[in-house]
């Protein structure tokens, strides 16, 4: 559970800096 959580979190935060880098 807590490797699929870490995955998903992993997940948030490379989603997150994919947005930030394509927004500008």
């Amino acid at each position: 559970l807590s490797l699929s959580v870490s995955a998903v979190f992993k997940g948030e935060l490379f989603s997150l800096a994919a947005a930030m880098l394509f927004g500008k």
